[in-house]
């Protein structure tokens, strides 16, 4: 597996819908690939924050959905 290629599945991978082979695959590109875990480490750093109820502000729904999409693609 390639940084593209794990990079594509690091949403599905942070959801846990990744089957059994594909977060085997991820957990192993991640061990060897500095910048893949830091990518991988900021995503969910995000996920936290934008989930978090406590917000000083809080973002429009329709904001958050784009912004959401967004870092899908």
């Amino acid at each position: 597996m390639n940084c593209e290629e794990a990079a594509k599945l690091f949403y599905d991978y942070l959801d846990r819908e990744l089957s059994p082979q594909d977060v085997a695959e991820v957990e192993a590109h991640i061990r060897h690939c500095k910048d893949c875990i830091g990518h991988l480490e900021f995503d969910k750093g995000l996920r936290r924050l934008l989930q978090k109820k406590n917000l000083a502000y809080q973002l429009p729904l329709d904001l958050k959905n784009l912004l959401m999409q967004k870092l899908k693609s």
